[in-house]
């Protein structure tokens, strides 16, 4: 309120100053209280202004921008007033006018094929985000081109939501990739049993026993077959892996392989016993320390849980999905 009247006080002693100053100054006595009146409506104006001003947190250079008032007011009386009022009038709107918190942009269209480590990739949640809420079947399809550049465990989501596609275009394109990619494995086992059949030598290579067991394997961890397709494709990589583990004994790399086939088949004692014979033969604690943490899980040793996801690295620890799970049993 006192802001107000300081500004209509000001407005009315600049109007007689400029009133008197028209009408023609007789002596310097005349001039004097014209000048005092100017000088005293200047300094209620920028008072008054002070106070019209948005706060700091709003305006930078406030104190620049009251100065910069005070000088138009001086200087050009009557019509600085109305060109400061002006000035604070525009910096109060723009200061209240809501920020823009979203931004419309196009969607970027994703690549057709892989690229390279140095550029960047066009994420699996956003791919995610195309085939379940984008209305154009072209941008669809082209998802699912896009999924190539992804590997393997990251795309199988992604090609499994597009098999109940409204586009009967998308559906057949995931069904081809996806078959292509069990085809690929088939086609590797069969390759390998060839070779076992031609060599019968090459059933006491624990490298190629190794090499056909993460073949099933693989099938399994992918998740192309049923569930009961999975354990006899696992109870084939076990097979394969005890006569491999029989010829190498000290391989840290097929008890850690073991052990992940045991803890999918149920067998939680067997493959706690190969992951801590992988551990003492080297096996990295960044790949043995989930599986020992779930199998502490499964097992109902929850205190277990905590220390074992600790020795897993902390740039590791704080990235997806072991962040929540830390953060769960911490």
């Amino acid at each position: 309120m006192g802001s107000v009247f300081a500004l209509l006080l000001g407005t009315a002693l600049e109007c007689v100053s400029a009133l008197w100053l028209m009408s023609g100054i007789a002596s310097g006595h005349d001039f004097a209280l014209v000048s005092c009146l100017h000088l005293t409506a200047t300094g209620l104006i920028t008072v008054a202004c002070h106070s019209f001003l948005p706060p700091s947190s709003e305006l930078r250079n406030r104190d620049i921008i009251l100065a910069y008032g005070a000088v138009l007011v001086l200087c050009m009386p009557l019509f600085g007033e109305i060109t400061a009022l002006a000035l604070i009038a525009t910096l109060n709107k723009n200061a209240r006018a809501p920020q823009l918190a979203w931004r419309v942009t196009e969607l970027p269209e994703p690549p057709t094929r892989a690229v390279g480590t140095t550029g960047e990739r066009y994420g699996e949640a956003a791919l995610m985000g195309i085939l379940c809420h984008s209305r154009n079947p072209e941008k669809r399809l082209r998802a699912v081109l896009a999924t190539r550049q992804l590997e393997p465990r990251m795309s199988l989501p992604l090609l499994r939501r597009a098999l109940s596609d409204p586009s009967e275009d998308v559906r057949l394109l995931a069904f081809s990739q996806l078959d292509s990619k069990q085809e690929s494995l088939n086609q590797q086992i069969k390759g390998l049993l060839g070779e076992m059949d031609d060599s019968p030598d090459i059933l006491h290579d624990p490298n190629m026993l190794a090499a056909m067991a993460s073949r099933f394997w693989e099938l399994v961890y992918l998740g192309y077959n049923n569930t009961q397709g999975d354990l006899s494709l696992l109870d084939r990589a076990r097979a394969h892996l005890l006569r491999a583990i029989e010829h190498n004994p000290d391989s840290a790399e097929l008890h850690f392989q073991i052990g992940r086939i045991q803890l999918k088949l149920g067998n939680l004692e067997q493959a706690r016993s190969a992951f801590l014979t992988a551990r003492s033969g080297g096996i990295s604690k960044d790949e043995l320390m989930p599986y020992l943490a779930e199998c502490a899980f499964l097992s109902g040793r929850y205190s277990d849980i905590q220390p074992l996801l600790a020795e897993i690295d902390y740039k590791r620890r704080m990235r997806e999905p072991f962040k929540a799970l830390v953060a769960q049993w911490a």
